[in-house]
């Protein structure tokens, strides 16, 4: 048994016997080094699942390495690329047992630099929800707030009341702790 890509659609590989086509299996990501023949379709499945496990985590490992991911920004990164739900999650299951993914570890980071960036709670629980994180992982003092929240003094100086309260709002901050 041998397999080719179908002259019809490029996502379809055709499995062939003796030059009759007996099956089709879609494969959504580029192959590569194909083996010339196959004992039974058993091994083909088994080479497929194996080598698109191989390619995600290389997928995985590339991105990893450059900057720090979500769980499920990087299983988005990786759907996008065409990898089977399954394989990535297997991935992603594996990474974060490695600890080279932990959602508490990239959350905390952004955290920082959006505080050192001067923005409130309510931003940053809206940020995380766009980057897939529980927004329950932003835990922030008073004292954080406030710290925060200076980092505007000088650009609201000068202004009508109404427009720093409405600034310091844009900015995810809690109307009680722009009173105070």
């Amino acid at each position: 048994m041998e397999i080719r890509q179908s002259t019809f659609d490029p996502n379809f590989w055709e499995v062939l016997s003796d030059g009759i086509v007996l099956q089709e299996i879609a494969v959504s990501f580029p192959l590569k080094n194909i083996p010339r023949y196959f004992a039974n379709l058993e091994e083909i499945n088994s080479w497929l699942e194996k080598t698109e496990y191989k390619r995600v985590k290389n997928a995985a490992l590339y991105l990893v390495a450059r900057r720090s991911y979500s769980k499920a920004m990087l299983f988005k990164k990786l759907k996008d690329k065409k990898f089977s739900q399954k394989q990535c999650l297997k991935v992603i299951g594996e990474f974060e047992t490695l600890g080279y993914l932990s959602d508490h570890d990239y959350a905390q980071m952004l955290l920082e630099q959006k505080m050192r960036q001067g923005y409130g709670p309510r931003y940053i629980e809206q940020y995380f929800r766009t980057k897939g994180l529980d927004p329950k992982l932003v835990k922030i003092t008073v004292v954080e707030e406030k710290q925060a929240m200076k980092k505007w003094e000088q650009k609201i100086r000068g202004k009508e009341p109404q427009k720093k309260i409405a600034f310091l709002l844009k900015k995810g901050f809690s109307f009680d702790a722009i009173r105070n």
